[in-house]
């Protein structure tokens, strides 16, 4: 649940949009965008300190990272992506 609090749930949002179509915005940043910051800085904690804590077993655990932080950085995405 991290990653979606830290993406100020844009993916919430976007899933909402797909399935109804037009549904506009949520609201969901006006309350969880001033918490992303710190949404952000547990999501790199507690992403240190599984890999410190799992030691050789790192290359297991890339996947889970990958996906983490691209919810984490889904509005950074969305906004390139709609840039183009």
């Amino acid at each position: 649940l991290l990653p979606l609090f830290a993406s100020a749930c844009c993916a919430g949002q976007v899933i909402l949009n797909v399935a109804f179509t037009g549904a506009g915005c949520a609201g969901f940043n006006k309350y969880l965008g001033p918490l992303r910051p710190i949404f952000i800085s547990v999501l790199i904690i507690s992403t240190y300190s599984s890999f410190i804590m799992r030691g050789n077993q790192v290359k297991k655990y890339i996947l889970t990272t990958a996906v983490s932080w691209s919810f984490a950085l889904l509005p950074e995405m969305l906004h390139r992506f709609n840039l183009k």
